[in-house]
Parts: C-alpha cells; structure tokens; sequence
C-alpha cells in the first residue's frame, strides 16, 4: 500500500503542471501531447517581430499586454515574443516579457504557468 501511494504521489507531481494547464484549457492533461493547442499565429509572430525592429520596446510591450483581455490570446501572444527575443535579443527577453508576465498574473496565472510560457520554446 505504501509503494502505491508513493508512486501515485509522484505521478500526481509530475503530472499537476499539465492537468493544470489542460484546465485553463491551454494544453493537454498528458506530457505526450503536452504541447499547446493555442499555437502562436502568423499575427502573434507579426506583433513580436514589430516589437523587436521597434526603437520603444517597452513601452509597446506595456501598452500591447493592456490591450489584451483574452487569456488564450495572451499566452500566444507572450510565447512569440518570448520565442523570438530568445532567438534575436535574449538580452532583452526580461524586459519586454515583463509587462507580459505582469498581465498573466493579474489574469490569474499563477507563477509556474508564466515561467513555462516563458520558457517554452517554439519552432519559426
């Protein structure tokens, strides 16, 4: 019985991020299909790409994450732009994610579902 509960108890560990992105309906509740089923779309990779070439990143990373009232669109949103200041500027990635982050939170994100937005890598 104590060996059932100690592997049930780490399946649930290793498997909590994912019910819980799963539930806020962001990815599936298994790491096999773990990867986001809101993809980033050509307009996210447009906005983050214009927010790099742009002089007054910050700024427009502030005023771009206000504007946003969808949850689904914020997290496409603010994997781009983490995505493409990795690849281009990650010197600026802290800065211009900040704003991004700050937003998710007073969405209601918790703190592990922001680092994983961030952290996430995508593909271009």
């Amino acid at each position: 019985m104590k060996a059932f509960i100690k592997s049930f108890s780490l399946f649930e560990n290793k498997y909590q991020e994912y019910a819980d992105l799963a539930e806020l309906g962001l990815a599936s509740a298994t790491p096999e299909r773990a990867i986001d089923m809101h993809y980033s779309d050509d307009k996210d990779w447009l906005r983050a790409r214009t927010l790099l070439d742009s002089t007054n990143r910050i700024s427009k990373a502030v005023s771009m994450s206000k504007l946003i009232t969808d949850r689904a669109k914020l997290i496409r949103r603010a994997k781009a732009i983490a995505a493409t200041f990795t690849k281009f500027r990650p010197d600026l990635l802290g800065a211009v994610f900040e704003p991004f982050a700050k937003r998710m939170e007073e969405m209601g994100f918790t703190e592990n579902q922001i680092y994983w937005t961030m952290e996430t890598r995508w593909r271009f």
